[in-house]
């Protein structure tokens, strides 16, 4: 939860306290969304980058080899 979040909690008088960490919960449900997202994109972006230079290095270490010796 943010600070900011649990600042605005301490201020309330209680009334309607249920509806209000409803919905700050729901809201932090939304950013752990969007940020395990943002996690799984970039983690796999890594992956197929990783795999693509690996590929590339397959495919031309063996003519670099060649033209080295």
């Amino acid at each position: 939860m943010k600070g900011e979040q649990r600042k605005e909690l301490g201020l309330m008088d209680g009334a309607d306290n249920a509806v209000v960490l409803a919905d700050v919960a729901q809201s932090v449900l939304v950013s752990i969304r969007s940020k395990a997202e943002q996690y799984v994109r970039v983690k796999l972006a890594t992956r197929i980058l990783r795999d693509e230079i690996e590929s590339y290095r397959q495919q031309h270490q063996g003519p670099l080899l060649d033209r080295a010796s």
